[in-house]
């Protein structure tokens, strides 16, 4: 305890003590100044007893005051920080999938392309039969149209010709 507070202890006592002898002698005036004094003195005590108790409550709420800024801070930054890591992994996620769905339509698509040239490669064969097919009916057809030119030279050929027939008809009616 300060020098000071206990100054104010030992006149608080000694007023109260100068109160009692007055009251006990009848100066009742000075008994009632006398207790006055050793009121102030106490309430001096007491409040300044208060105000150290108000200090030392006031330093620590500060004290808890600005922990709990900094544990808000610090939640705050552990926040800030598990969104930025949450959106690093989305982005990360996100150009994997990505990069999953290219080459799955990759592999689509070559697979189409080798699909493609394969057909392609028998539409080629077909055309190449196709066309000696054509050939070889062409050849037929040319054989036959041959035929029947041949065969139409032998009748013609073979056959009275029309005047002749006309005039035989018309000899045949005159007689």
């Amino acid at each position: 305890m300060p020098a000071k507070q206990e100054q104010k202890i030992h006149l608080s006592e000694v007023y109260r003590c100068f109160c009692i002898i007055d009251s006990a002698e009848n100066n009742y005036k000075e008994a009632f100044k006398h207790y006055k004094l050793h009121i102030i003195y106490r309430d001096s005590l007491s409040n300044q007893e208060t105000t150290e108790k108000v200090s030392k409550l006031q330093a620590e709420f500060e004290n808890e005051k600005v922990a709990q800024i900094k544990a808000l801070e610090e939640e705050k930054k552990e926040s800030e920080r598990k969104e930025k890591e949450y959106k690093q992994k989305l982005v990360l996620y996100s150009i994997s999938g990505g990069l999953l769905i290219m080459l799955v339509f990759s592999i689509f698509i070559f697979r189409s392309y080798r699909a493609k040239q394969k057909v392609n490669k028998e539409l080629l064969v077909k055309n190449e039969i196709i066309a000696e097919q054509k050939h070889v009916v062409e050849e037929k057809q040319k054989e036959i149209i041959d035929s029947i030119r041949y065969a139409k030279r032998i009748q013609m050929s073979l056959l009275a010709s029309e005047k002749y027939i006309q005039k035989s008809i018309e000899k045949l009616k005159q007689k």
